[in-house]
């Protein structure tokens, strides 16, 4: 892009300084779009290019940025990439919220069928946006009277649905050692009949034996923590 331009008007006013200072300095400048994939730190976004295999770092002169938000990147030589602004008018942060639970309130089961982990653990959040998916991130441990038993584990999403995060298809143990598992899941409202509007839920631990036989334990020397974010 010849230097000479102007940045569109949809871009930040920062985007007005890099090109102001490109220019200054007789560089050439390209506006690019990206895709990020991991965006906490605004100094140090990790991005991918439209038509790159490879994701690079990138400044956000927009600030934080979630996974998957589609961005535009002004690209200066040798190696400037500044995240300048959105291609959607998706917000630019989403809501996240997370639960720990260190040392579970003892129970058991034998279900097939999912039911509510002992002592409830949940997390509460408002979805900001009708049209976001939500990410969930879950581990815990358990343990068992047999070593055969499996567990899947996984979340009640409010009156949505209940849906399958984790699996451990043997504990191999017993009574005296407890069983890490842990998954993600990603639920899209465009897979979910009615879709998932904008408002609170709360989203609760559920777990159920997948296979083998004996009895599936949690009790203080266990823990359950689960992270609920909306993603783009």
């Amino acid at each position: 892009m010849n230097p000479d331009q102007q940045a569109p008007e949809l871009i930040s006013v920062g985007a007005q300084a890099v090109v102001a200072n490109a220019n200054r300095l007789g560089l050439t400048w390209q506006l690019r779009l990206a895709r990020v994939t991991e965006g906490d730190d605004p100094f140090a976004v990790s991005a991918l290019y439209d038509g790159d295999s490879t994701e690079i770092d990138m400044v956000s002169m927009i600030g934080a940025l979630l996974p998957d938000t589609r961005v535009y990147v002004i690209q200066v030589p040798p190696a400037g990439n500044f995240i300048v602004g959105l291609i959607t008018t998706a917000p630019v942060v989403g809501n996240e919220e997370c639960t720990s639970v260190i040392g579970m309130s003892a129970g058991t089961t034998t279900s097939i069928a999912f039911a509510t982990m002992p002592g409830t653990p949940t997390v509460s959040i408002v979805r900001a946006n009708a049209d976001s998916r939500i990410r969930i991130d879950l581990a815990g441990t358990f343990f068992s009277t047999a070593a055969s038993a499996g567990l899947a584990a996984g979340v009640s999403i409010g009156t949505v649905g209940d849906f399958e995060v984790a699996t451990v298809n043997a504990a191999n143990s017993s009574l005296v050692a407890h069983t890490p598992y842990v998954g993600y899941l990603i639920v899209d409202p465009l897979t979910v009949s009615g879709g998932i509007p904008a408002g609170p839920y709360t989203v609760t631990g559920i777990w159920r034996r997948n296979g083998g036989v004996g009895t599936l334990n949690v009790d203080a020397g266990d823990m359950w923590a689960c992270c609920v974010r909306e993603i783009r």
